[in-house]
């Protein structure tokens, strides 16, 4: 007995046939990636499991997703301390985004016909300038300051590129205060005209303070302020100290001079909790056409939801000095606005995408309708299951990276300090020991902590 192909089979059954394809490739476009295990045993301060976790869920995360791999795999290593496999992640994660920038315009035409998690996914502006930043603290921890400027200047370039597109005097994610004042602390610990360099980045940062505060009502820190005082007296910069004096009144600090030659430094960052998650909310559109039949216009926007925090306040006890966290990064907040502020164009594009199934549905239901019969029930059936089921918003994101970033820095004698920290939460008083550290004179320290 053989087979025999019928090219001439009824338009209807050929479209019933696409209709069913479509459904495959939505099925390849839908892969549930392994959020649960990783985050849950982070939640539980489990690190180690959180990587074991990832590890054994690689595959789960696909080619299109392989970039959040990287991402996890970034910090996840980075929180372990496991500073060289973090930075092996973070080179093929970049070499990853280049790669991506450009969309291939077949991958384009495959999310139109299912959604945006068909297609490869290429992080948020933000997320790539952070993958920076922490590989600034990773090399700062291997002693590799020539390699963690490299992660500096990677930072300052994708900047520039989103500051161009965004616009002069328009509002976005153009700056990364963050990322100047890492950038700065470790241009700091250089040769005098690194200084220079280490001013700009604390202005740059000063900058990005006054666009945090208009996007995501994240004040300036009083230790940025201390620190422009601080270079400008040490630069001899008169009519800069002055302006800064001016704006933030006479600030106390230790002087350039001595922090370079006799004293050290010790920057201690708080990661607290993690970082928001999407949700993908759908809008379903019932629709009834001139035969009396109903039809569904769906269409799905992505939502960030953000975590409770986990730390309300904490100060350093390093010295005999007791040194408040100021919050440096909320990345709560800037995920949140960003998205807000692209909302308008995915609105346009998901509506395009919506309009699009649902005409193709019509298409294929009339033909079917010529068949009659079973056919026309399947066609009816089958379209709406899909524009119901395939609309469905990308919600792809860096979980992994921190919900907020605190910092308290203090100017030490060198030589062997024991770091703690005391931690409100829940109402409770915590004291955390993070132990000995062993400081030289003109050292910037990094010292990382992360609670859950």
């Amino acid at each position: 007995m053989s087979l025999k192909c019928h090219p001439s089979r009824p338009p209807a059954l050929a479209q019933v046939a696409l209709l069913f394809a479509l459904l495959g490739l939505l099925a390849s476009g839908c892969a549930v990636l392994p959020y649960a295990k990783v985050e849950n045993a982070l939640l539980a301060g489990n690190v180690d499991g959180a990587r074991s976790a990832l590890a054994s869920g690689e595959k789960e995360y696909g080619k299109k997703s392989r970039l959040l791999y990287l991402f996890d795999k970034t910090s996840l290593s980075h929180y372990a301390s496991d500073w060289e496999t973090s930075n092996q992640a973070l080179e093929e994660a970049n070499t990853l985004i280049d790669e991506l920038y450009t969309t291939s315009i077949s991958s384009e035409a495959a999310s139109f016909l299912v959604n945006d998690m068909s297609l490869p996914y290429v992080g948020e502006n933000f997320e790539r300038v952070m993958l920076h930043v922490l590989g600034m603290l990773n090399y700062a921890a291997l002693g590799q300051k020539d390699n963690a400027l490299v992660e500096a200047r990677r930072a300052d370039e994708r900047l520039k590129e989103y500051a161009a597109k965004v616009g002069e005097g328009k509002v976005g994610y153009r700056e990364d205060a963050l990322a100047r004042y890492v950038s700065a602390v470790l241009y700091e610990g250089g040769s005098k005209q690194d200084l220079w360099d280490a001013y700009l980045d604390y202005k740059k940062a000063d900058e990005a303070y006054d666009l945090y505060a208009q996007l995501y009502s994240t004040a300036k820190p009083t230790r940025l302020k201390a620190d422009l005082q601080r270079f400008a007296e040490g630069l001899g910069e008169r009519e800069d100290l002055e302006k800064w004096r001016q704006r933030d009144g006479v600030l106390p600090f230790v002087p350039l001079s001595q922090t370079r030659r006799d004293q050290a430094e010790l920057v201690v960052l708080l990661y607290d909790g993690l970082a928001p998650f999407k949700v993908s909310k759908n809008l379903n559109l019932p629709v009834t056409l001139a035969d009396g039949t109903a039809q569904y216009f769906t269409m799905a926007l992505p939502a960030f939801i953000v975590r409770a925090p986990s730390v309300p306040q904490a100060q350093l006890l390093v010295g005999g000095e007791s040194i408040p966290f100021e919050l440096f990064q909320d990345i709560n907040s800037i995920a949140v606005r960003d998205l807000q502020d692209r909302l308008a164009l995915i609105t346009v594009k998901a509506t395009a995408r919506a309009l699009t199934k649902f005409q193709a549905a019509r298409a294929v239901q009339a033909q079917a309708r010529e068949a009659g019969g079973a056919m026309e029930v399947l066609a009816f059936l089958g379209t709406n299951l899909y524009t119901l089921a395939s609309e469905q918003a990308d919600v792809r994101s860096w979980r992994t990276l921190p919900g907020r970033i605190w910092i308290a820095r203090s100017t030490l004698d060198p030589g062997k300090q024991a770091v703690k920290l005391k931690v409100d939460r829940d109402s409770k008083e915590e004291l955390l020991d993070l132990g000995t550290v062993k400081l030289k004179a003109g050292q910037k320290r990094f010292v990382l902590k992360a609670l859950y």
